[in-house]
């Protein structure tokens, strides 16, 4: 199960995720990203891995997406505090300091 609460100021979100982002997750996700990068009032966008405890290749792939989708329309987005396994999953997979917008 996974949960996903959105916190909004002004033009920048907050996506927190909580549980488990793998394939029976997935679609959640990629709907509710979807949804901020195109609502034109949305100039930032960040997720927040904190209570996110698993990840597999389809919850990197959804995070790798939406990145490209906010960066198309010109939107920031930086995937935030991912911690423990998912972090490690991050950085082995290399794609960390992509989604983060930090050095690797």
């Amino acid at each position: 199960m996974l949960s996903i609460k959105s916190c909004r100021w002004d033009s920048r979100v907050t996506m927190k995720l909580a549980g488990e982002l793998d394939l029976l997750t997935v679609a959640d996700v990629k709907a509710a990203l979807a949804d901020v990068a195109v609502d034109d009032d949305i100039r930032e966008i960040f997720v927040d891995l904190s209570g996110v405890t698993f990840t597999d290749s389809t919850g990197i792939a959804a995070l790798i997406a939406g990145k490209r989708l906010a960066c198309a329309v010109g939107k920031r987005y930086d995937v935030i505090a991912a911690h423990d396994m998912v972090r490690r999953v991050l950085d082995l997979t290399g794609v960390w300091g992509y989604l983060s917008g930090l050095p690797d």
